[in-house]
């Protein structure tokens, strides 16, 4: 399911999800969560199947990972900029799981589904 983001790409709230350790962010959500690493970055949301999210794992040097959720087109379009050189890590993580790591997250996307109910 693609969402309208509320402010454009740069303006809109960032979620990511936190693991016990700050490296090899993939690879632990992998083994806690069962999330699926993909090939490379989907085109649009509308390869991501209703009942997952997509997650952009990016190496932000060797200190730690960053877990962001793409929740829109423009966040995926924000990770997915040819420009960016960092290394990055495409998943597909079951949306319950999501929500129940990042709080906030649920009601934020509800509010982007339905803009009327704020």
């Amino acid at each position: 399911m693609a969402l309208a983001d509320e402010e454009g790409a740069a303006g809109v709230v960032g979620f990511y999800i936190q693991t016990p350790e700050n490296k090899l962010k993939a690879k632990q959500l992998h083994d806690l969560y069962g999330a699926t690493v993909l090939m490379g970055k989907p085109k649009s949301l509308d390869e991501v199947p209703d009942d997952m999210l997509l997650i952009c794992v990016v190496s932000n040097g060797p200190q730690f990972d960053a877990a962001a959720v793409c929740h829109s087109e423009g966040k995926l379009e924000e990770f997915g900029d040819p420009e960016d050189p960092r290394p990055m890590v495409w998943l597909l993580m079951n949306k319950q799981l999501v929500f129940d790591q990042v709080p906030g997250l649920q009601e934020y996307m509800e509010r982007m589904v339905h803009p009327e109910v704020r």
